[in-house]
């Protein structure tokens, strides 16, 4: 397994991770730039035959504290633009996925299952 840079959205967020803070060329800390990110990286891992998985972590996250330049979920709960294209992603793929936005205070759950 291996491991790559996370998609960050925000400049804005601190904890362990804040000094994440360096843009990659065609990739600003911008939502469009996260969607681009995770966008391009499975279309990367798509045409690779020895890639057999692609793992976010902690992908129900909200967008908050030290997970707020990384989330793929709004405080609120709703899906961002990112975690959107990640779900058409795997529609593609032949997998079935549910996303369940809850307000923050409710654990989100997302899922995907081969049908």
């Amino acid at each position: 397994m291996r491991e790559v840079p996370a998609a960050v959205r925000t400049r804005d967020f601190t904890g362990q991770f804040s000094r994440w803070k360096y843009e990659v060329l065609g990739y600003p800390f911008t939502p469009a730039g996260q969607r681009r990110w995770i966008a391009d990286l499975l279309a990367y891992c798509d045409t690779h035959a020895d890639i057999d998985a692609v793992c976010s972590w902690s992908p129900e996250w909200c967008g908050e504290g030290m997970w707020k330049g990384f989330a793929l979920f709004e405080p609120d709960g709703e899906p961002t633009p990112a975690i959107r294209d990640t779900v058409a992603f795997f529609e593609r793929q032949g997998l079935r996925v549910d996303l369940h936005p809850k307000p923050a205070a409710t654990p989100l759950r997302f899922s995907a299952t081969v049908e």
